[in-house]
C-alpha cells in the first residue's frame, strides 16, 4: 500500500462513517499545524518506523490515522464532528 493509498483509505473510513460532516472530518487530515514530542524506546521507534516503510506510509500518517481510529472506537470522534 503507497502513501496516496493509505490516504485515501483513512478518507474514505471518515466519509463513510461520518458522511454528514465529511468536510468537518477532512479538515482533521489536512490541517496540521501541531508538533508533537514523543519520549519513546528508540529501537521500538526504529521497528514502528520499518513497519510504516514496509506499509508504504510515514510514520506521521500512521500516527494520524491511529488516533482517528482511536477517537472513533471511543466516541469522541462522532461526538467531536456532530459539535459546533
Amino acid at each position: 500500500m503507497n502513501v496516496n493509498t493509505n490516504i485515501y483509505c483513512v478518507f474514505d473510513f471518515l466519509y463513510n462513517n461520518y458522511m454528514k460532516d465529511w468536510q468537518k472530518a477532512l479538515k482533521l487530515l489536512r490541517n496540521k499545524e501541531k508538533d508533537v514530542h514523543l519520549t519513546i524506546n528508540p529501537e521500538l521507534w526504529e521497528i514502528f518506523r520499518k513497519a510504516c516503510k514496509k506499509e508504504g506510509v510515514t510514520p506521521n500518517q500512521k500516527v494520524s490515522e491511529l488516533i482517528l481510529h482511536y477517537l472513533e472506537e471511543e466516541g469522541i470522534l462522532a461526538e467531536y464532528l456532530k459539535g459546533d
